[in-house]
């Protein structure tokens, strides 16, 4: 027992050094170098010196910590020059993005900063220091010949965008548009001059202002506008179909679209123009009692912009007015006739008290009442009958009973509803015969019908 005691002291005591070793501060060894107090100046350089914090840290941790921080100050000295002639000044104007293309192209430059060199280090206990440098010459030589093969690879693009547009491929043109602007991405800011057809020309505003031209042709058609539609019937789909065309008038295919609608009933609402440029627009039937509702159909601007993986053009095609049609709908309640069969104690009658009851209250929610059921788009049916259910030397007391039935031009019930136990009282069978379907009428007003509207409406 002693010896594991004994064992155990010796690691503690072990463990207790280790600790106070790794707790003393870490002292330089090397002289300071004057570049970490005064920084040099170079004509012929960029220069970037960095430190970093060495406590808690591996070396070759608070070594890259360093070095990242030399490189970041390195790549901050090459500013980014916004060109009056250049598309990013264009865009600019048309959306203010001038400062978010500065931070991506610092943020990208920081990442590929290549042929630098690292001129001396300084270990200072405490802290790591890095001293780079990047030749000036060489980075624009570097910059010009990423810039020429851009350039190129843009230039095939943009003239396959051309011949697809001129084959009536508008979203493949749209999108070798996109990436042809993508290869230009670094040098928005700066005049992107290539010869073209023995002519010079900024490719990059060439490229965004006939991006935007195509996206602007795109026309919106539809058989008739405005639609005339019943409320609660289902709709022709010969007139739920919006065309787009492209300026030659040729069908542009494959083109995404966002829908939305004032009314209810649109089933889905990011869509895809199939091969005749068509989309089936996905509302079965309208259910309004709204006189007008309104269909927006444009281009899908945050679809589209994913047709590229460059962050700043994807900003600016979201940007850009999306071309809008509005198809408008007139809506119109269907029309009702309204039958009744109202009997009293198993009894037919001519009265029509229910019926009323019902015509009023499609009359205050300008319901049309046809005048007969092959003219009408539901027939409302209404059957009753009361009954004695309670006598006594002082009081009579009957039951009305009735229900309401909806059928479509089919004669397909949309709609029934039976109410029971309708509770009428008097001196005699009569007055309490009367009272029941006071009561009746009372509640046809205020509960049937409403139910029978939403059945319509739904």
């Amino acid at each position: 027992m002693r010896r594991y005691i004994l064992i155990l002291l010796s690691i503690s005591l072990f463990a207790l050094g280790g600790c106070s070793t790794l707790s003393k501060t870490r002292k330089s060894t090397e002289p300071k170098p004057e570049w970490v107090d005064n920084r040099p100046t170079a004509g012929m350089y960029y220069i970037g010196i960095g430190s970093a914090r060495t406590a808690g840290l591996a070396p070759d941790a608070f070594k890259e910590n360093a070095r990242n921080s030399a490189l970041n100050a390195l790549s901050s000295e090459i500013s980014v020059n916004i060109s009056s002639s250049s598309v990013i000044n264009t865009i600019e104007t048309d959306y203010q993005l001038s400062e978010t293309y500065t931070r991506q192209i610092k943020s990208s430059s920081d990442q590929n900063i290549e042929g630098y060199e690292v001129v001396d280090t300084w270990d200072g206990g405490e802290t790591y220091w890095v001293y780079c440098r990047l030749s000036k010459a060489q980075y624009q030589a570097q910059k010009a010949e990423k810039k020429n093969a851009a350039l190129q690879q843009a230039k095939t693009k943009y003239l396959q965008a051309i011949e697809l547009k001129n084959s009536g491929k508008q979203y493949d043109a749209i999108s070798s548009y996109l990436d042809g602007f993508a290869d230009l991405s670094e040098y928005l800011a700066e005049p992107t001059d290539i010869m073209i057809e023995e002519k010079t020309v900024d490719l990059g505003t060439t490229i965004y202002r006939e991006l935007i031209q195509s996206f602007n042709e795109i026309k919106f058609s539809s058989k008739e506008n405005p639609v005339y539609i019943t409320s609660g019937m289902s709709i022709d789909l010969k007139y739920m179909e919006v065309r787009l065309t492209n300026s030659a008038g040729k069908p542009v295919i494959n083109m995404p679209v966002l829908l939305s609608f004032t009314g209810a009933g649109l089933l889905e609402n990011r869509l895809t123009s199939d091969q005749n440029g068509v989309v089936h627009i996905p509302i079965n039937k309208i259910t309004s009692k709204n006189q007008t509702e309104t269909l927006t159909v444009e281009l899908d601007m945050l679809t589209l912009s994913r047709l590229t993986k460059d962050i700043f053009i994807r900003t600016v095609i979201r940007k850009v007015p999306a071309p809008t049609y509005k198809l408008m709908f007139n809506v119109q309640s269907p029309t009702i006739f309204l039958e009744s069969a109202e009997r009293k104690f198993g009894k037919t009658t001519n009265d029509q008290d229910l019926k009323d009851a019902m015509f009023q209250a499609m009359a205050k929610n300008n319901m049309r009442v046809a005048s007969s059921a092959s003219n009408a788009d539901f027939i409302v049916r209404i059957e009753s009958d009361t009954r004695n259910t309670e006598t006594s030397a002082y009081q009579q007391s009957v039951g009305l009973r009735y229900t309401v039935t909806v059928l479509d031009k089919q004669k397909r019930i949309v709609y029934s509803k039976q109410e029971n136990d309708i509770m009428g009282f008097g001196d005699t069978l009569e007055a309490a015969s009367q009272e029941a379907i006071r009561e009746g009428i009372n509640k046809m007003k205020r509960k049937t019908a409403n139910s029978v509207f939403e059945s319509l409406f739904k």
